[in-house]
């Protein structure tokens, strides 16, 4: 059996290729490999260009990988955008790893899919064949270990399997199972880091940022499981969560007559595959008879320019609703001046990564000052985050920044602990009060 889109060995039958060519290799005393390949960013071709342009682009990377490769590979399909290639007749891991340069070198190149020049990158996990009780099913699954630890590297690139690999495998099993559950159990608790404007330090808005208050392992930073989150498509859960939550402390702060304090949420782009899944959020904010226009929902630059076209028009609906949209992260990116104008966006945050340097680095000092300028120009407000110190503070308020968050100004903290540091009664009190 065939598969009818690139005519490739589908799954089963790439894996009952897998075994006899184990055999083969152990019987030679020569060694045998595979090489789990997954596009990078296959469902962003699909989802602006629709799925004719995407099956175009496999047919053509399918040939040009065929024409890479050796007499004595076997190239196959596990689905969707994921590839196979078993390369028999090897001396050791470097020829393995010559395999790979030459498939990435293919997919280096841009392909003609319908009259576009898309490029393909691609992310490998390579699985040596070593252990006499390693069956197909094995070597497959720890090349898909080493894939994903490719992918989570930025992609672009090969990993070889380590056995420590399995063990992070089974923890990040563990973390999806307990996330699972702690959706489901209400687990995820907010911290709010204060932002304050930079000229004279008035708390102006926080930014909602989810903690996991695990039952055994007790609070879990957002670094160890978010990413999880958007991997598994558990993200849209727990940033509803997130949102409700904030929404509710939004509206609880108004009862009790504090001034009304815009609260930052973000937002991952998976929360927003087309213009109808901003209505969930908009739900929540009425649901909460929260105050849209105290809300601001914050995407990261990368990911908000790798999905423009699908974004864009759930980003304007939020708009018109009265939220406002932040660029996270903005510096890191390949935005342009003609996309900034283009969407609906009313601040840049500086990625902080400039911010740490602008002191001792004259070129992140200079994007830095490029950015807060560019933003005035554009009518946008202009955040920088990651403030740790006076001279960073000093070199925003000589360039006119708008607002910063920080630790030297304050950390997260829970609700009450805001209130009490910098609730006032019926104000909010500023950082160095």
């Amino acid at each position: 059996t065939r598969d009818p889109l690139p005519g490739l060995p589908h799954r089963a039958l790439t894996l009952d290729r897998v075994s006899p060519a184990l055999k083969t290799a152990r019987r030679r005393g020569r060694r045998a490999a595979a090489l789990y390949i997954d596009l990078d960013r296959f469902k962003q071709v699909n989802d602006t260009l629709g799925h004719d342009v995407g099956d175009a682009l496999l047919k053509m990377l399918v040939a040009a990988l065929r024409g890479a490769l050796r007499a004595t590979d076997t190239l196959g399909r596990l689905g969707g955008d994921e590839f196979v290639v078993i390369a028999e007749e090897l001396d050791g891991p470097q020829d393995a790893a010559r395999v790979a340069e030459n498939i990435l070198n293919v997919a280096r190149r841009p392909f003609d899919a319908e009259g576009r020049a898309l490029f393909t990158p691609l992310s490998i996990g390579i699985a040596m064949d070593g252990d006499p009780d390693e069956d197909a099913a094995a070597l497959l699954r720890h090349a898909d270990t080493a894939m994903q630890a490719a992918k989570s590297g930025g992609g672009g690139t090969y990993r070889f399997f380590m056995p420590e690999m399995n063990a992070e495998a089974m923890a990040r099993l563990e973390i999806e199972r307990d996330l699972r559950k702690a959706v489901d159990a209400g687990q995820f608790v907010v911290h709010y880091q204060p932002k304050f404007a930079v000229d004279d330090l008035r708390l102006v808005g926080v930014e909602a940022l989810a903690r996991w208050r695990h039952p055994e392992k007790g609070m879990i930073p957002p670094g160890d499981f978010i990413p999880v989150a958007e991997q598994t498509g558990l993200i849209a859960a727990v940033g509803g969560a997130v949102l409700r939550e904030a929404m509710r402390q939004s509206v609880e702060w108004r009862r009790r007559g504090l001034p009304p304090l815009p609260i930052a949420v973000n937002l991952s782009v998976r929360q927003l595959p087309d213009e109808t899944a901003c209505l969930p959020l908009l739900a929540v904010i009425e649901q909460e008879e929260a105050d849209p226009a105290l809300l601001e929902l914050e995407i990261t630059e990368t990911t908000m320019m790798d999905n423009i076209r699908q974004i864009i028009p759930a980003l304007r609906r939020l708009r018109d609703a009265g939220v406002s949209i932040a660029v996270d992260d903005f510096g890191t990116g390949h935005s342009s001046l003609a996309y900034l104008r283009k969407l609906p966006i009313t601040t840049l945050k500086i990625d902080r990564s400039f911010i740490n340097d602008v002191e001792d680095d004259a070129d992140s000092a200079a994007i830095a000052a490029t950015i807060i300028s560019m933003g005035r120009q554009l009518g946008l407000h202009v955040v920088a985050e990651g403030i740790e110190n006076i001279g960073q503070l000093a070199f925003l308020r000589r360039h006119g920044c708008d607002m910063a968050q920080g630790f030297l100004l304050a950390r997260p903290m829970p609700a009450a602990e805001l209130e009490a540091r910098f609730g006032d009664g019926a104000a909010w009190r500023r950082a160095d009060a």
